[in-house]
This record gives C-alpha cells, structure tokens and sequence, in this order.
C-alpha cells in the first residue's frame, strides 16, 4: 500500500524532466513571486512565496528553478502548501534555488507551490528570477504549459551594526498530536517567540510530505490532511519554526498512527450457532469472542489482509478485504464458520470406548486358568 502510494504521488513529478518546453498547449499557465517587491533590513530573514496560476487547467506537478545574488542573500529554505504538498526537491546554494512540488490530487487556479526564506546579507538591490529550467506540469498529458514568469527585486537596507536585532535562541516546547482520524491529524507546538509554522512528514524519517504557514505565531496549529494519509497508518514527523531573525528551531523525530479500520468478527459453528471464547487473529490484532460469538478489532490498514480463527484445536484461516471506511463510521462485518466439535459424538464415542474396555476384561478373564482344589 505505502509503496504503491509514492509510486501514484511521484510518478507524475518524475515526468517533468521529459516535459518539452516547445509543446506550448493552448492551455497555458503562468508562476510568479508574492511579493514581487519589498524593502528588508540586513540581517533579517523574509519569505518570498512561489504562486502558478494555470486557470482551469489541472497542475498535478511544478518545478520552480531561481537565481539570486548570493552577495546580498542567504538561502536559508523552503516550505510547502496544502495545494502541492509533495516535497520531490528543496535544495539552494551558490544563487541558485530548486523546488520541485506536486499535487494529488491535481489542482487548477492561483495556487501556493511554496515558499522561500532568505536572510539579507547587505544593503543594495536583490533580485530573484525564475530560469527557462522552470516548468508547470498539466494533469491532462504530462507536458509543460508554463508561458510566463515574474520574478521580484527586494531593497535591502544595511543595518547599523552587525548586531542581530534579536538574538534570543528560539526554541520548541509542548509538541502534541491530536484530532488524529483516518486520513489526517493536527500538529501542534509552543515556541518562545513568534515564528513560522512548518510539518515535514512522511512513512519514515525521509518524510517528503510538508504543511506549512509562515505567519509570525507562538502558538502553532497545522492540520495535516494529505491525499497519502491513508488508515491504520505510522507517520514519522518533525516540527519545524522560524523567526523573523533568521533563528531556526526543529524538533526531533516523532511519531502518530491514523486511526485505522474497524472489524466486526461474527464466529458462528456448522449449526450457524455463535461460538464464544473462539480466538480471532488478524495480522498481530487478536481478541476472543463474546457469549454471541463476537468480537471487535480495530487499527488495520485497507486492503486484502488474512483472518486466522482458533477453536478447540481447530484452526480456520479466510482472505478478506478491509474496505474503505463508511462514512457513519460502522464497523465492517465479517463472519467466520468454524466446526464445532459435537458433544452428542464424543459422549457416543466415549461410551464404546468403555464397552470395548469392559468387553477386552471379560475375554482376559475367562482365559485364565483356574487353580485346582
């Protein structure tokens, strides 16, 4: 399931190389910086946001490649969106940025790919610009239909010391994870002065997947709802924040599991009688029957998986299928027959038993030899 998931959310993206950027569609999109100006004391760090707007036409994959003068800036990063929320690329150094993103599902209108954080490093004019390298990806037939690009040129004004305005160290405390569902869950955090908002998750601790806001907060709330949240599933995550100094605060790798399916397992005899204390066993999720031949297991993941039942010495293993979850959130019901051994045959069975011991008595005495007088 997991890798059938990153195979569908970045089969798209790894087709961008091979896009041509002379198959110009009539659809056409364009990319451009938020804001496109602005004035920035050195020393401190700003975001710059990365919109492409393609107008009705679905964008399931955008690269973003960008220069900038490394005199006058420092790369410090990237964050996402909740539009394009996979993470293919981040990289920047030596004046030039690259940002890979893309969307499942795919997405159409202005939208928010990502966005960069850059420290300034001295007075002058700092100008950012996409390269032809750039390209948005239609949904339709994987070509590029990028036609335009507007970059941004950012005033930096020298600071009067080479004192950082604020040099306070900016930390993480009280990281929680809560409202956890099928298909999302809620980060939260504490940082001791107004920062940025950033989630990179994933199935492991290469993460790949990123919720991001860059308001200037203490109290940080990001709701995690990507398309590959899928039940019954662990997730690695860190949190990550930034404040307007440029000071960076990430907290370890941690982990939450998605709420995951639930099984409602009826074990019933060859009468169609419930059988209890039966023991049902689906992957490492076990429990045993109740007096109606129920039992309730939760937590699986959707897909074929195997329900293993054990009665008496008996053992009756069947395949089903864990289906997508009812909206009312009802259980899915499964049953398992099982033979139950027949006491009205055991007791039969007993008793010829005894007869043929009493019967093999009967024979060995009368063989005996009887003593004489």
């Amino acid at each position: 399931m997991q890798k059938l998931l990153r195979l569908v959310a970045t089969g798209s993206i790894l087709l961008v190389p091979l896009a041509s950027a002379s198959n110009v569609l009539a659809a056409s999109a364009s990319m451009s910086l938020s804001p496109g100006s602005g004035n920035e004391t050195q020393n401190n760090t700003f975001s710059v946001d990365i919109y492409e707007n393609s107008g009705t036409e679905p964008v399931n994959a955008v690269t973003a490649t960008l220069t900038y003068p490394t005199s006058l800036l420092s790369y410090e990063g990237a964050g996402s969106s909740s539009a394009f929320s996979i993470v293919v690329s981040d990289s920047g150094s030596n004046g030039s940025v690259n940002i890979g993103r893309g969307a499942l599902p795919a997405v159409t209108g202005n939208q928010l790919v990502a966005s960069l954080r850059f420290k300034a490093l001295a007075g002058g004019t700092a100008s950012v610009m996409f390269t032809s390298d750039s390209k948005v990806v239609s949904a339709k037939n994987n070509t590029d239909i990028l036609a335009g690009t507007s970059g941004g040129n950012y005033e930096i004004t020298a600071s009067s010391s080479n004192t950082s305005p604020n040099a306070n160290q900016l930390t993480i405390s009280g990281v929680s994870v809560h409202d956890v569902g099928t298909d999302s869950a809620t980060v939260a955090w504490t940082t001791s002065q107004p920062a940025t908002s950033e989630v990179n998750y994933g199935f492991n601790n290469s993460y790949g997947l990123t919720a991001a806001d860059n308001s200037l907060v203490t109290s940080h709330t990001l709701k995690l709802n990507s398309a590959l949240l899928v039940p019954g599933t662990k997730y690695h995550f860190v949190a990550k924040s930034v404040d307007n100094s440029g000071n960076v605060a990430t907290t370890k790798d941690q982990t939450f599991t998605t709420k995951g399916a639930t099984l409602l397992i009826t074990v019933i005899d060859q009468n169609k009688k419930p059988i209890s204390r039966a023991h049902v066993a689906v992957g490492n999720i076990s429990g045993d029957t109740d007096k109606n031949g129920q039992v309730t297991l939760t937590g699986f993941q959707l897909g074929k998986t195997v329900v293993v039942v054990t009665y008496r010495g008996q053992k009756r293993a069947i395949d089903i299928e864990v289906a997508p979850i009812k909206a009312n959130s009802a259980p899915q019901a499964i049953t398992v027959a099982i033979q139950r051994p027949d006491d009205h045959s055991l007791i039969i069975f007993l008793s010829l038993l005894l007869v043929a011991v009493l019967v093999a008595l009967a024979v060995a005495n009368k063989r005996r030899p009887t003593k004489k007088s």
